[in-house]
């Protein structure tokens, strides 16, 4: 990467020191250019047909201080995906991954002015953490079909940052945060400058900025510790799941072992030495099972509590940076040079288990048992015992006997930009070049190998008295160091490190890219000029996941990772025209016909055509009617072509063997290079309405319709076993048991499976105007605007199996409802802001309670009530270049709503629907100079 970086500095010289020697000297101040996102035409004032959301900076960081990416994902047409109250996997740890309509982040495209940023994941996302936030002016989100205008991943949509890139001075701010909790302390500083040389031709732009959150633990409120979730209880009549709601839910296992099973001997007997547990001494004691259980969760007694596990929010440090320079070679060409840098450091806490098909075996000559106890088993012919055990969490390193397992997730990007903007004529052109690279790089401490863990624990003693493990006699180089599971705060540094590892893994991503564009009026009609754009891409995709050979050999519980590598070549070709069809008359003060079109050819996945058909309808100054119809593409990003098994763990449950729950199991994917590009088709239809007799009054509705053929997806686990009990034998490849008939795991590749629908309406109403227009006695300004959502369809279309509908799903975290007001009032020094976000009813899993719906599934608790958040700043003016603020998030401390997730950690709520950390105050200072 220097290597390449270095070339573009060196060419980025020459020519600069090449226009220094031709151009004639000019001190003008070269306008800036409009970005008009929606449309390639690139000039000021397009009517472009495709809905635009544009949001200012200030309301931006008004609404989240230390992170505008926070706040855009509180915006109706967004659904949460990573961040770090989002335990969604450890390469999500802290990023910010946005995801327009829930149709899933891998279709919602990043752009930076007006230009494709860079993949930062394997998965061809952007974490938006990286982009330099502080000099970001406003965010364009474009809320239907994109791809004829920017390419592919576009289905839902994009999201535009646009830079404040004629930035003059110096400004920044530094402030600080706490939760009314005393935790998630935070520190956030940034600081920006610009300035013009050389008589105005040359403006260079930086910023940098630091953030560093310690988040909060999972234990830190009372609704993860005590609130209620969501225990499965197989029923009466085949294959039908009751869902029960109850209060204290914990795993049933234990910290000091948990004896679930027992062979040998007659059932009366077996049954003398399950359903107990080892206290923290190692002794074996009574275990409670609580009031309700089912084998694997229970209501109360002793157990593990899974949801203080993973932290409430996670730890991370984030810093990134940003240097610009653009120098006018004429008032008629530029040229720019820009590098974006972004480093974060996550952590996240997980608890380690051996459970379910990972639970250990233990014999009674084992010699950490107790004499008493081995001869009991003896005497009654029990040869065996089944022990679960969880290892305890959020330990200090220097407890003894303890393991510590932690993620630790370091990502780092660069990005080098240039390119060359003219006009010629009435036309403008430009090309641009981009390089782009991030290493992802996790590193497990201490985690559990399940190989050796299971030979450490199978204790004995040798000829010669000695414990050690029962594989040793047979293979005395094999290195097993025994190990005491029994109790907790018993095991060895020697055993430990036998059967804990350290497990790092690298995710290299690079991105090549080129592009041009030309554009102006091509003729006259009787209504106007027909403006057209045309231009050609090229971009190279390259991929590398390195990891180690345990790994590889997936012996670890968590983060079994396989090597890959792969990357595909990118050619496209691009046009774009807007008709101006009627004007200036007294139906119509304009009609214009926009078309768009783009084909695409990769180098695996063949061609494909994309384009845009879109009306703008301007019936008077008041009312404008818009409508588009697109076709749309996501392709099949490196991960999805090359992965060789990323694995996970989770629970499911076995119509095979009367319904019972299997804990642990191994889940994964694999990639698939025969997959094609999603083809998606939008529909969107609207009316703007401003008032003439309501000056700074504006309102808008858009309806949108997304349909998507050929969604690339694996089959969830669970949906694998039950197609194969359902007799498509097509899925039961994909399962794997023991020699028990146990399940242990479940691996598939991905295809161009599914099928998705989304439609709803978007509502927008503004109104900007001095208070005093109100009442002659009140005085200020009055900024506000309301944006909504109704979300009336999302549906996943699932061969061989009903549809899912998630609309209303607050399980899914999509409520038919969403909307979000900003008020600002500014009088004299003070500003004040307040933002009231609604998050709708809904039912916690639309499948439940639904006759229509089989296998049916019932549950008790299945209805979730509206949430309403306040937030609100107060910012004190000094004068024009200094101010303070207080901030307070979630001001009347409003606890999440019950929306319960319970697979290997019990949530209590939908983390990205609704606020964990309750009440949170941030102080800060602004200058700018």
């Amino acid at each position: 990467m220097l290597k390449k970086t270095l070339m573009l500095s060196v060419a980025w010289g020459l020519a600069l020191g090449s226009a220094q020697v031709f151009a004639q000297d000019n001190t003008d101040t070269k306008s800036e250019t409009v970005v008009v996102t929606g449309s390639r035409l690139g000039t000021a004032g397009v009517n472009t047909p495709t809905p635009v959301t544009a949001v200012a900076a200030d309301v931006l960081q008004a609404s989240a201080p230390s992170n505008i990416a926070d706040a855009l994902n509180n915006l109706p047409s967004m659904l949460q995906s990573g961040g770090q109250q989002n335990n969604s996997g450890s390469t999500s740890t802290g990023k910010n991954l946005l995801n327009l309509r829930g149709l899933g982040r891998t279709r919602t495209l990043v752009l930076l002015d007006g230009m494709r940023f860079p993949s930062t994941q394997n998965d061809n996302t952007v974490d938006v953490n990286v982009l330099p936030q502080a000099l970001v002016k406003r965010v364009d989100i474009v809320t239907g079909g994109a791809s004829a205008s920017y390419g592919s991943d576009a289905v839902a949509g994009a999201v535009n940052f646009v830079l404040n890139n004629s930035y003059e001075g110096i400004g920044g701010q530094l402030s600080g945060g706490i939760s009314q909790y005393g935790d998630n302390e935070e520190v956030h500083a940034n600081v920006n400058f610009g300035h013009s040389f050389l008589g105005g031709r040359l403006h260079v732009l930086g910023s940098v900025d630091y953030i560093d959150n310690y988040g909060a633990a999972g234990d830190s409120r009372e609704f993860r510790r005590t609130d209620a979730n969501v225990i499965a209880s197989p029923a009466t009549g085949g294959y039908t799941t009751t869902f029960t709601g109850i209060p204290n839910l914990r795993s049933v296992s234990s910290f000091g072992g948990y004896v679930s099973a027992a062979a040998g001997g007659s059932a009366a007997q077996r049954a003398l030495f399950t359903n107990l547990q080892f206290n923290n001494a190692g002794q074996l004691v009574p275990y409670n099972p609580g009031t309700v259980n089912d084998g694997s969760f229970q209501n109360g007694g002793d157990g593990v509590n899974t949801a203080i596990i993973q932290d409430l929010s996670r730890p991370l440090r984030r810093r990134s940076a940003f240097l610009r320079g653009e120098y006018d070679f004429s008032d008629d060409t530029s040229a720019f040079l820009q590098w974006i840098y972004g480093h974060s450091d996550a952590e996240q806490n997980d608890g380690e288990f051996a459970v379910g098909a990972n639970a250990l075996t233990i014999r009674p000559d084992n010699p950490f048992l107790s004499p008493a106890l081995a001869t009991q088993l003896q005497t009654a012919g029990v040869t065996s015992l089944t022990v679960t055990k969880y290892f305890p969490y959020n330990t200090a390193a220097s407890d003894p006997g303890t393991i510590e397992y932690k993620n630790n997730d370091r990502m780092t990007t660069n990005v080098v930009m240039t390119g060359v903007n003219g006009k010629f004529g009435q036309f403008s052109w430009g090309a641009s070049a981009q390089y782009g690279y991030t290493r992802e790089y996790t590193s497990s401490t201490q985690a559990l190998n399940l190989v050796n863990l299971a030979l450490a624990a199978d204790a004995t003693r040798n000829a010669s008295g000695q414990i050690v493990c029962r594989s040793t006699l047979t293979n005395p180089n094999n290195g097993c160091v025994p190990a005491n599971i029994f109790g907790t705060n018993n095991l060895s540094d020697s055993a430990i490190s036998y059967f804990t590892d350290h497990n790092p893994i690298v995710f290299d991503n690079e991105t090549e890219s080129a592009e041009f564009h030309v554009n102006g009026p091509i003729f006259e009609l009787p209504a106007g000029p027909v403006a057209a754009a045309v231009g050609g891409e090229y971009r190279r995709q390259r991929d590398v996941v390195i990891a180690n050979a345990l790994s590889v050999a997936k012996v670890f519980q968590l983060g079994t990772v396989q090597p890959w590598q792969g990357g595909y070549d990118v050619t496209e070709g691009f046009a774009e025209a807007e008709f101006p069809i009627l004007a200036d008359l007294s139906f119509a003060k304009s009609l214009d016909l926009n078309l768009a079109a783009r084909e695409t050819n990769y180098s695996i996945g063949g061609a494909v055509t994309t384009w845009k058909a879109g009306l703008v309808y301007k019936l008077n100054d008041d009312v404008t009617f818009r409508t588009t119809v697109s076709r749309d593409i996501r392709a099949p990003n490196p991960s999805d072509l090359f992965n060789a098994g990323a694995q996970g763990t989770t629970n499911v449950i076995d119509p095979f063997n009367g319904n019972v729950q299997d804990r642990g199991i191994r889940q994964g994917s694999v990639g698939n290079t025969a997959l094609k590009p999603e083809r998606g088709t939008t529909i969107t239809g609207g009316v703007a309405y401003t008032p003439s007799w309501a000056e700074g009054l504006s309102l808008t509705v858009d309806y949108y319709d997304i349909r998507v053929a050929g969604v690339i997806a694996t089959p969830a686990t669970q949906s694998v076993i039950n197609f194969c009990f359902e007799g498509n034998n097509l899925y039961c490849q994909f399962i794997q048991r023991n020699s028990a008939g146990v399940i242990t795991g479940v691996t598939v590749s991905n295809q161009n499976l599914n099928a998705q629908r989304t439609n709803g309406v978007d509502l927008e109403a503004d109104y900007n105007v001095p208070a005093d227009d109100w009442f002659d006695w009140w005085k200020g300004n009055l900024t506000v605007r309301t944006v909504a959502n109704y979300l009336g369809l999302l549906t996943t279309g699932i061969p061989g199996s009903q549809s899912v509908y998630n609309a209303g799903n607050i399980g899914f975290g999509t409520p038919h409802w969403r909307g979000q007001m900003n008020i600002n009032y500014d009088l004299d020094a003070w500003s004040t802001f307040l933002q009231v976000r609604f998050i709708g009813a809904g039912l916690w899993n639309n499948l439940y309670n639904n006759p229509t719906v089989s296998p049916y599934q019932t549950t008790d608790f299945n209805n979730v009530n509206t949430a309403t958040y306040f937030d609100l700043q107060e910012t004190y003016h000094f004068n024009d270049n200094l101010a303070v603020y207080l901030n307070i998030q979630n001001v009347f401390n409003l606890q999440p709503q019950f929306a319960p997730s319970n697979s290997n950690y019990a949530q209590t709520t939908n983390e990205g629907l609704y606020d964990q950390i309750g009440r949170m105050f941030r102080v800060g200072v602004r200058f700018n100079y």
